[in-house]
């Protein structure tokens, strides 16, 4: 390809060789077709996650299984590498001192987001690219990480407490409650928690 002015077009291209997930798959006898066979062989087959990850995109590559079953290999390539970029951001740390003792925690904070559970504005926008659809604007338009001594960074850490931490407590209480639990015994186990958590700083 060139473009208008003649000159090259610089192209940038990954090519993986998945063969070697074909011969696990297949040595490992994991068929995927559909996502219900996704949830049999992670559940009743006992398979990693990981494993049934290799065999999906083996499936969907020798179009066994359908071409959406998982988002497209730009996206999947892309999110890996956010995660690897979120986890260098993340192990940049420093020493914050507490009237309890010295605290080695994160200098940066990242947007509160439910992913898995949720897909991510970044993730969203990479989709949209991938499927030649119109740049969407992200619906958070602040930076990725900020400052842990920030206002932002407080915003953030708050709408965490707020939005992410109670969905996931209540998908767990629900299952506790569901095997007989005491939930009234757990609350009071997670507020000692937090009294404990706030006791080693102040």
């Amino acid at each position: 390809m060139t473009k208008k002015n003649g000159s090259k077009e610089e192209k940038c291209e990954i090519v993986i060789d998945i063969t070697e997930y074909l011969e696990d798959t297949r040595r490992k006898e994991i068929e995927i077709t559909s996502r219900e066979d996704i949830l049999d062989a992670l559940i009743k087959d006992g398979h990693s996650t990981a494993e049934v990850a290799r065999a999906t995109l083996v499936a969907r590559e020798l179009e066994i299984a359908p071409p959406d079953i998982i988002r497209s290999n730009k996206v999947l390539v892309t999110v890996a590498a956010m995660n690897d970029v979120s986890r260098i951001a993340h192990n940049k740390k420093s020493i914050v001192h507490t009237p309890k003792g010295d605290h080695f925690v994160s200098d940066l904070v990242t947007r509160a987001a439910s992913f898995p559970y949720e897909i991510d504005p970044e993730e969203a926008a990479i989709e949209a690219d991938d499927e030649n659809k119109e740049e969407e604007k992200p619906i958070d338009n602040g930076l990725s990480f900020v400052p842990r001594k920030s206002p932002e960074s407080v915003m953030r850490t708050y709408d965490y407490f707020r939005r992410i931490i109670p969905g996931h407590l209540k998908d767990r209480l629900v299952s506790l409650y569901e095997n007989g639990e005491d939930l009234h015994k757990v609350a009071d186990e997670l507020k000692a928690m937090i009294d404990h958590l706030v006791s080693e700083i102040i």
